[in-house]
């Protein structure tokens, strides 16, 4: 998966390794994680960037052009950012109502992990690159990095709607207008 599709793996792949290394305490039943680590180590050695700055600085630029709101959390509309800031808090009432005990510590390492990657990647994307311009760091593009975040928000809000005890009807339009409206984190892109 991460060789495949870095921008939107690193995270989800990161924060299961992290909690793979959290939960098993036995280090010949963690040497499965080799492949994507070592893949991650060998891609990161093929793309030589030269030490410029500002040709490191006009190739974010570049990236910023292209990719736009695909990878810049301070060009997406302002309510999907407001929306995506509410279901930080949103998606940890959820996980304090989850049975699981090791789902509930899988779903918190996410939320922090998820929350950190938002912050530190909006931060860097909308300041700090002027002053450390990488394009590496703004092709792992942290807006596309929370896919696994939203997919575990929605599954999550959808169960609870789902098991609440509200009318068959309301529970079928709201689970409905989840999926027909395409509500996302994301602003969507024209083409």
């Amino acid at each position: 998966m991460i060789l495949l599709t870095i921008k939107v793996a690193w995270l989800p792949v990161g924060a299961s390794i992290l909690f793979c290394i959290y939960k098993e305490k036995k280090l010949q039943n963690l040497i499965w994680m080799l492949p994507p680590l070592l893949s991650v180590y060998l891609l990161s050695g093929n793309s030589p960037i030269p030490n410029d700055f500002n040709y490191k600085l006009n190739l974010v630029n570049i990236v910023f052009e292209r990719d736009h709101k695909e990878d810049v959390f301070h060009l997406q509309n302002t309510y999907v950012l407001i929306f995506f800031l509410i279901s930080f808090y949103i998606f940890y009432k959820f996980i304090n109502k989850i049975k699981s005990q090791i789902f509930k510590e899988y779903l918190f390492l996410l939320l922090g992990l998820s929350f950190l990657a938002a912050l530190v990647g909006g931060l860097y994307t909308a300041f700090f690159y002027k002053l450390f311009p990488d394009p590496r760091l703004v092709l792992l593009s942290p807006v596309r990095a929370m896919a696994l975040y939203q997919f575990f928000f929605f599954l999550l809000l959808s169960y609870f709607v789902v098991s609440s005890r509200n009318l068959f009807f309301l529970r079928s339009i709201i689970i409905s207008a989840l999926f027909i409206s395409g509500i996302s984190f994301m602003e969507k892109v024209d083409c």
